[in-house]
Order: structure tokens, then C-alpha cells, then sequence
């Protein structure tokens, strides 16, 4: 029997009966020779022997085993200069009262047998840290997904990709989201150091400190080829583009720029952005810029209208480079929405404000595109530089919209890829992102059509399209001019002081003298001088005064014949 080993109490008692086992249980006890250690202890372990049996044990040997084992699984804890009534099951990583302890083990004799002899002992520190442990592994899928955003109520899920309340994976994730929050282990990055940088040059301040980019990188690839093949794999979709700049080579090339400069540099901010507008129902102008255009960026792309411009959230701009607005300005709003449309196309940075949650700044990268049917879809101003404007006047020929209607049907993506590597391939030649727009015809109708009439009246006089000559006059037959001008053409008149304040700060008006050819006395009044010599006598005038006079009378022959034919 010396020669054989026995593994555990069952071929012990198989092979010396009952009295032996618990003769050798005994003598461990009293000899101390089960060797105790802390859980989370990394030197081996002399474990306590494991007990079983198949039935009809006495009670005391059976009582002996179950205190072998209790041995083996349970601590009690200690704390700093004390030792506390607490238990710790090392198994199922359970704190236990004395009480609960008792309760746990179902009999209080076999209890206080077990706080009498010689048990394992651990610290306080080390329960909590093997606590941590097992609960990290439980919720381990948590703290690789969610980080806390500090300073915040929100956290960044790291699979979704998106900033999310705190609320929400507390119901989603109840039973594992207190592990999560009050573990050492649950990753938290700084708000200023979640940014969305397609650049991919952005660092944090500190190298320590978790960054993330929320730029994953567009889904089309590129195929390989070159320029020219790509430009006949894609023709239909070329096609469609120079239909809707008007079959004009110069805007179209110019337009195509416009198009590649951000993808061929990606996170550029342009300066400009494309107006394509005209009561033409199917010319084409959402199946591009749309359906088109918006397969290229993916995610990155949003289509909008009214409704997002006018909510006090504007989340829809957040991680977007393509942004395409489809009738969103009617009546008044054109004009009222033109400066969040400015600060959208130039600013540099854009403040992020959703529902619910903390507001934060944002790097602009938005590229903006402006589609509608209304003949006048925004507000432009007379020296205009941001906007580049197409009016298509006719429907998409027939055989390319099947060919493009066929490409987006296509799985592989054929002719859009074929599309995107032509933008990727194209020369931007001089243009930049700050090359300022191109003026178009469509861009000049834009611009009087938003401009009020005393702007308009004055470019028809400067221009000689008034039915008057551009010449010096009194500030009073001008105004009478331009009411008559109005009058016939159903405009309504604004007062002579707004009138004169907006000519006189385009041309000379100053309270001057002057003497008319057929008066022999000299007259003084508030006149606007319109390329009046510095250096008299002129060839022809003397003075001032008679050049003067000349040009008032030039004036006033001219709206008297306008205002009185007879």
C-alpha cells in the first residue's frame, strides 16, 4: 500500500477503508499541513486534498472532508492592522458576513469548526483586486467597446463608431454596466481628443492620451487603369455632368476640379460651393449629385432639406464632407439663412449641438452642393464669390439616364469606381480650394434676381441699360428717374435717402456748384460726380463749374424726354 499513490480520499478509502482517511485528516489538521494562499497569490499551491465519496460515510469522517474542502475554498479577509468576521469564497469570488457564512455553508457546528482551525487568510486589497479581475472578464466585450468621454454623460462605442448618453448601455447592458463604471480597467478619453480628421495628421497633446479619429476612409476604391480608359468606362456618368453645366466645356472642367479636389486631398475645405437650380423636372441634378456623388463618400455623405437648416440641432453636419441640400430655402428664408450657409461653406470649425447630449467643436471639412427647381433658390450678393451657378434647361437625354440608371443598379460598382479613379486622376491645374468661383451666366441672372431694385437700377445706369447716360447729375432728377424707372416696371420704390446713401458710397456725392448753359448764374445743390476731372480747364470745360453744368443738363434733357415724349 507505501507503494502505491492515491490521487485523492476515494482510492485511499478503496484501498485502507474509512479509518484511514480520516486518521490522515485528522493529523493534517492538527499538524497545520494544509498549505493556505491568497486567490491571487502566483506561487503554487499545495491543495487541500479533494473529497467524494459514493455514500454510507460516517458523519464525522463525512464532516471532516466537507471542513477539508471549506479549508481549501474559503478566507477570511483581513484589513490593515485588524482581522474583520468577513469570509471570501475564493471560488465563486463572494464576500460572506459570519452569518451569511454559516447560512452559506448550512451548518453552524461545521462553521465555527472551520473558524477555529487553522484557515487561509487575504487581505482586503486583495479581494477587491481579484473582484476586479473577475468582473472585467465577465464584462470584457464592454470595456473594449465603450470608453467614458471624460467631463461628459456620454461614452464613444468604439463598434458603432458614434458618441452615445451613458443612459443607453445602462439599458442596454444593465447587469454589466456597473462593472463597467466602477472598474479601474473602463478606458476614458478626453473630448478634445475625438476628432474627425480625414487628413490623418491630427495628434493629441499628450502622447499618452487615447485619440480617435472618427474618419474610417470613403468605401469605393479605385480601379487600375489610367485616365483615359477610366474617362470611357465612365462616359455616361461624364455625359450627365456636362448636360447639367449647360453643354459648357469651361464650367464643366471646372465643375469636374470642384469635384476631385476633395478627394484627391481628402479633408480640404473648399470655398465655394455649386448651385445647380431651374424648373426643369428630370434634368438630372439629384441623380448625380445624389445618387451619384453620395455613393462615393458613403457615410460621409448627407442629403438634406429645409427642416435639418431650420432645427436648433445640427448633428447631420457631424463627421460629414459631402453635404447636398435639396429645396431648402423658400420666401424670406433665403435671405435669413444665407449666414449659417456662408459660416457652412468658409468657417474653418462648426459647433455640433444634438439632442440630448453635450455640444462639441468640430473641424469643417463639409463640401456643400445646392439643388432645387425655384428659379431663385438662394440669395446672392453682387460681388459673389462662393457660389458657382448652372440652370440645366432641358431634361437628361434619354440614353444616358438608362446608362447611369444601369450603372447604379450595377453590384460591382463598375462605372462608379471607373467615375471615381477619373476624379482621383484628374489635373486640378491652377485651381485650388480657394480659387474663387466661376462666373456664369446663370450666376448673373442669380444675382439680380437677388438683389433688391435700387441695386439692380444702379447696375442697369452704370452699365447704360437704365435708358438714361451715366453721367454727373442732381441727386433729385436721379431720384425722380428711378421712381419713374419702377413705376414702369412694377417695382416698389425705396425712400431717396436709402437711394442716395447706396449710390454714394459707390460714387462721388458732395454738395457742389454748378452753372447750366443756358443759366447765367450759379447754382448750388447735392450732386453725384461721375468721373469728374481733378485738373480744369478741360478741353471741355473752364471751371468745374461749367463741366458740371453740362452734365446735369445732359441728364435732365434725357428724363424729360423719358418722363415727357411730347
Amino acid at each position: 500500500m507505501q507503494d502505491k499513490q492515491h490521487s485523492d480520499f476515494n482510492d485511499l478509502a478503496a484501498a485502507a477503508g474509512l479509518n484511514e482517511v480520516a486518521r490522515q485528516i485528522k493529523y493534517a489538521l492538527a499538524n497545520k499541513s494544509i498549505v493556505t494562499q491568497a486567490a491571487n497569490d502566483d506561487h503554487s499551491v499545495v491543495d487541500a486534498p479533494t473529497v467524494s465519496h459514493n455514500g454510507n460515510v460516517p458523519a464525522d469522517i463525512e464532516q471532516e472532508m466537507r471542513l477539508a474542502n471549506m479549508l481549501k475554498r474559503y478566507a477570511q479577509i483581513t484589513d490593515i492592522g485588524k482581522v474583520t468576521n468577513k469570509v471570501y469564497d475564493t471560488e465563486q469570488k463572494i464576500e460572506y458576513t459570519k452569518t451569511q457564512f454559516a447560512n452559506e455553508i448550512g451548518n453552524k457546528k461545521l462553521a465555527d469548526l472551520w473558524w477555529k482551525a487553522p484557515h487561509r487568510k487575504i487581505t482586503k486589497s486583495e479581494v477587491a483586486k481579484d473582484l476586479d479581475v473577475m468582473l472585467a472578464v465577465e464584462a470584457q466585450s464592454m470595456f473594449q467597446r465603450y470608453f467614458l468621454i471624460y467631463g461628459t454623460k456620454e461614452v464613444w462605442d468604439d463598434v458603432e463608431r458614434i458618441r452615445l448618453p451613458v443612459d443607453t448601455i445602462k439599458l442596454a447592458r444593465p447587469n454589466e454596466y456597473d462593472i463597467w463604471l466602477k472598474s479601474e480597467s473602463r478606458i476614458t478619453v478626453k473630448s478634445d481628443n475625438i476628432w474627425f480628421d480625414p487628413t490623418r495628421t491630427k495628434t493629441p497633446k499628450h502622447d499618452k492620451d487615447i485619440a480617435i479619429n472618427t474618419f474610417d476612409g470613403l468605401p469605393l476604391k479605385p480601379i487600375e487603369t489610367n485616365i483615359k480608359d477610366a474617362a470611357k468606362m465612365c462616359k455616361p456618368i461624364t455625359d450627365l455632368l456636362l448636360h447639367l453645366c449647360e453643354g459648357k466645356q469651361e464650367v464643366y472642367e471646372w465643375v469636374l476640379r470642384w469635384l476631385a479636389i476633395p478627394l484627391q486631398q481628402p479633408g480640404t475645405k473648399l470655398d465655394t460651393a455649386l448651385i445647380f437650380h431651374g424648373e426643369v423636372q428630370g434634368a438630372g441634378k439629384s441623380l448625380f449629385f445624389d445618387r451619384i456623388m453620395s455613393r462615393i463618400y458613403g457615410d460621409y455623405a448627407v442629403t438634406l432639406g429645409q427642416g435639418q437648416l431650420e432645427s436648433q440641432y445640427n448633428d447631420w453636419v457631424s463627421n460629414k464632407l459631402y453635404a447636398l441640400f435639396e429645396e431648402i430655402f423658400s420666401g424670406s428664408d433665403r435671405y435669413s439663412q444665407m449666414g449659417m450657409v456662408k459660416q457652412l461653406i468658409t468657417g474653418n470649425t462648426i459647433y455640433i449641438s444634438k439632442k440630448f447630449m453635450s455640444g462639441w467643436q468640430q473641424d469643417n471639412f463639409v463640401n456643400a452642393i445646392f439643388l432645387s427647381n425655384n428659379m431663385m433658390p438662394l440669395s446672392l450678393e453682387q460681388n459673389d464669390r462662393r457660389h458657382v451657378v448652372c440652370y440645366p434647361q432641358q431634361k437628361i437625354p434619354e440614353p444616358i439616364l438608362n446608362d447611369v440608371a444601369s450603372a447604379l443598379s450595377d453590384s460591382d460598382d463598375k462605372m462608379l469606381r471607373a467615375f471615381y479613379t477619373l476624379l482621383m486622376m484628374t489635373d486640378l491645374k491652377d485651381q485650388t480650394a480657394h480659387t474663387p468661383a466661376l462666373m456664369t451666366s446663370s450666376k448673373r441672372q442669380l444675382i439680380r434676381l437677388s438683389q433688391p431694385n435700387w441695386e439692380v437700377f444702379y447696375d442697369d445706369w452704370i452699365n447704360d441699360e437704365a435708358g438714361i447716360p451715366y453721367c454727373s447729375c442732381l441727386t433729385d432728377d436721379l431720384y425722380d428717374y428711378y421712381q419713374h424707372w419702377c413705376r414702369k416696371g412694377g417695382e416698389r420704390g425705396t425712400t431717396k435717402t436709402k437711394l442716395m446713401t447706396y449710390i454714394g458710397r459707390r460714387e462721388h456725392k458732395e454738395r457742389l456748384r454748378y452753372q447750366l448753359p443756358t443759366v447765367n448764374r450759379v447754382i448750388q445743390a447735392t450732386v453725384i460726380a461721375v468721373k469728374m476731372p481733378s485738373v480744369f480747364p478741360t478741353a471741355e470745360a473752364a471751371n468745374q463749374q461749367i463741366w458740371l453744368g453740362k452734365q446735369i443738363q445732359l441728364m435732365k434733357n434725357a428724363i424729360g424726354h423719358k418722363l415727357d415724349p411730347k
